[in-house]
């Protein structure tokens, strides 16, 4: 998906991409400004996304009481050393002077050897929020792939990696459905659980990764995450279940008071908040795929996940636009604390 100065003059993003892919992966947003190919070279790859720079850390100063800058011996910034960066936005993030976060190149040549060992090829390369988050994704072999209802699961490996200072670095394997390209899984919140994903600090040096064990991870669950899908499209649901549970576990705010008034005669719940809430139910009912689903648990919750990727607002604060600050936001920010936190209420439903 690309660096913060490559945006199209209509605002979608640009992004790298493997050339024998149908169509852009997961959300069907912008335009490549790169093809992958197996024979790119990590700086080739790197470049064709945008994210051909590495990360480095400067001195930090601040303004004593005499006027004077003193430089903190406690952080560090890190920063962008291309030329290409704009120099008001060359600096990614205050961290610890013993940070040690792997430079775009460092993360996608380690994994890429990885995935090359493992039969994975790499299909998407992208960099957020001026560069500060970096991640990729690689299909994995279709024989993983399952039918879920009407809906195609197949799991894919992801990585990315926060050069602002916050998180750490991450891969793992997380499920999508064909149907629309959403995600299934919070993302990467319930592979953290079985195993499927692995953290690496990042005062940690980023060395290797055990791609191998991620793997046998997937395939020690798919039984069991095909069985739970299957629990998700065998639990029934009324409208008004489905309706209680986009208030109280998406939108966390009591069903009971949507007929409630204030005292000025105002309703308790904002009109803002009522909109998101009718979103959601056009969703569950009209969303793609939602004919071969509706009446489901399964239905609720790939409602929640095409509302999340597709129609809820995004805050753009870096500049990089409404499409890409949405790519952020599913994958590792609210819509993805979202989506994680209603799967996990559907788990209890479904239990």
């Amino acid at each position: 998906m690309g660096a913060y100065a490559d945006h199209l003059k209509d605002g979608r993003m640009a992004y790298a991409q493997r050339g024998d892919l149908v169509k852009p992966w997961w959300y069907r947003l912008g335009m490549k400004i790169g093809e992958i190919t197996d024979s790119d070279s990590t700086d080739d790859a790197c470049t064709k996304a945008g994210i051909a720079f590495a990360v480095g850390k400067r001195p930090v100063y601040v303004k004593n009481d005499k006027g004077e800058y003193v430089e903190l011996t406690d952080f560090v910034a890190t920063a962008r050393d291309d030329e290409l960066a704009n120099p008001n936005k060359a600096v990614l993030g205050i961290v610890s002077p013993d940070w040690r976060g792997p430079s775009p190149r460092q993360l996608v040549g380690v994994l890429q050897d990885g995935m090359n060992a493992n039969n994975i090829k790499l299909a998407t390369l992208m960099g957020m929020k001026g560069g500060r988050m970096i991640a990729g994704s690689a299909r994995l072999d279709p024989k993983y792939s399952t039918k879920i209802g009407s809906d195609l699961i197949y799991p894919i490996f992801t990585f990315c990696t926060n050069n602002a200072g916050q998180g750490s670095t991450r891969y793992g394997i997380t499920d999508v459905t064909a149907v629309c390209e959403n995600t299934t899984e919070g993302p990467l919140a319930a592979a953290d659980g079985r195993g499927m994903l692995i953290r690496i600090g990042h005062r940690t040096d980023f060395v290797g990764g055990d791609i191998a064990r991620v793997l046998e991870a997937n395939e020690g669950t798919l039984t069991e995450r095909i069985a739970f899908y299957n629990r998700l499209v065998d639990k029934k649901m009324s409208d008004q279940e489905v309706a209680e549970f986009f208030a109280r576990d998406v939108l966390s705010i009591n069903p009971d008071e949507l007929t409630k008034n204030n005292a000025d005669g105002s309703p308790v719940i904002k009109t803002r908040t009522r909109n998101m809430l009718t979103a959601l139910m056009t969703a569950y009912k009209h969303g793609a795929g939602a004919d071969a689903r509706i009446g489901s648990a399964w239905a609720a919750y790939q409602a929640v996940t095409y509302w999340t990727d597709h129609e809820a607002s995004t805050r753009d604060t870096c500049g990089d636009g409404e499409a890409l600050s949405r790519i952020y936001s599913s994958q590792y920010g609210k819509g993805a604390q979202v989506k994680a936190k209603a799967l996990a209420a559907l788990t209890k439903v479904a239990a």
